[in-house]
């Protein structure tokens, strides 16, 4: 061994440079060649296995997400946003697309656009609020955008269809003009502000009778379950005709927490294997378990990515897909922190890993 500095020869033990004073590198024990290529090879079977698991976790992941409480809530929430839809698109002949809660049908067959919509609220305000108080279908879009309203609406539609999966039934209605006062009294200060009226004690109280008439003759449990139960019974495109109740009801079996959990564990026992088959490189163990990370990340991210951001790109791809983009776009807002967070980690863990080796290096 010779100094870097000078080129002095040094013993192997030798800590400084006898001539100079420069600090000695050591030489990197590495195991014999073959067994390097062995360890490699084994190395490079377990980030196919590693990148597998992690695939199938998360796809775990996204079923357990989707089929909660909260992830219902979210796609609803999409679904009756329409600042958050993505642009129409027009189904392919024969195509089956969701049914929307603005193209839903109430009973009677009375098609409902998204515009039938705003005005059966807008009819419904009049009703709640008095003939005295003009009320625009702007000022419906308004309230609707700084209002709790579609949370509200999104919660009670989340909750049908946990109880329909569930397989239990509920005769109740979904709204009740107890709950219509109390959404009054969260979203007070948006009403005067939207309708320029001021809400009294004495006025709320009165609203009570309105509101009974107004939710028996604008029907919305009517119309919020039919919708549900319609969207439900949804045949998805490429799973010989299984409904999206179907599909929901095996993923939520499938995504149990215990398996999940498994799915985890396994990842981390993999991780481990990879970085002891480079115990004499492990930033190099970091690459291999990065390189699964982003393979895995890119292979979630990129088809989410497409219905985010290029819905007619996909519309156009698949033209069966349809009307179902925009529940494929609800379904992508609430798992994209899992897809794009793994493909987030493996690239933190690559600059590590080179970071890292520049550090092993200088030493």
């Amino acid at each position: 061994m010779h100094c870097k500095k000078c080129g002095s020869a040094l013993t192997d033990d030798a800590a400084f440079c006898p001539s100079c004073g420069a600090k000695a590198k050591k030489r990197s024990k590495k195991p014999f060649f073959l067994f390097r290529f062995f360890l490699n090879l084994m190395s490079f079977v377990l980030y196919l296995v590693l990148m597998v698991s992690l695939l199938a976790t998360s796809l775990l992941a996204d079923a357990k997400i989707l089929t909660s409480s909260g992830g219902i809530e979210a796609i609803m929430t999409h679904l009756v946003s329409p600042d958050q839809a993505p642009p129409a698109t027009a189904p392919a002949m024969g195509a089956v697309g969701v049914v929307q809660l603005s193209s839903a049908e109430v009973p009677g067959d009375a098609p409902v656009s998204e515009d039938t919509l705003v005005e059966q609220i807008r009819e419904m305000a009049q009703q709640i609020l008095g003939e005295d108080t003009p009320i625009t279908t702007e000022q419906i879009h308004s309230f609707i955008e700084n209002s709790t309203l579609m949370e509200f609406v999104a919660d009670k539609a989340a909750s049908t269809v946990e109880n329909i999966l569930k397989g239990e039934a509920d005769s109740s209605p979904l709204i009740t003009t107890e709950e219509i006062l109390q959404l009054i009294d969260e979203n007070e200060q948006v009403i005067e502000d939207t309708f320029q009226i001021e809400l009294t004690e004495k006025s709320k109280q009165e609203m009570s009778a309105q509101i009974d008439d107004a939710l028996a003759d604008a029907d919305m449990n009517a119309l919020l379950q039919e919708s549900i139960v319609q969207a439900l019974q949804t045949t998805v495109p490429g799973t010989n005709g299984m409904t999206v109740q179907d599909l929901l009801g095996y993923v939520e079996q499938l995504a149990q927490p215990p398996v999940i959990a498994l799915g985890a564990a396994l990842c981390l026992m993999l991780m481990g294997l990879v970085m002891w088959l480079n115990y004499y490189q492990l930033h190099r163990g970091l690459r291999w378990i990065a390189g699964a990370c982003i393979t895995a990340g890119s292979l979630l991210a990129t088809p989410l990515a497409l219905v985010q951001f290029s819905p007619a790109l996909v519309s156009g791809i698949l033209p069966e897909t349809g009307e179902t983009l925009q529940l494929l776009s609800g379904a992508a807002a609430v798992i994209a922190p899992v897809h794009y967070g793994m493909l987030a980690v493996g690239v933190v863990l690559t600059l590590v890993s080179f970071v890292w080796r520049m550090f092993a290096r200088n030493k």
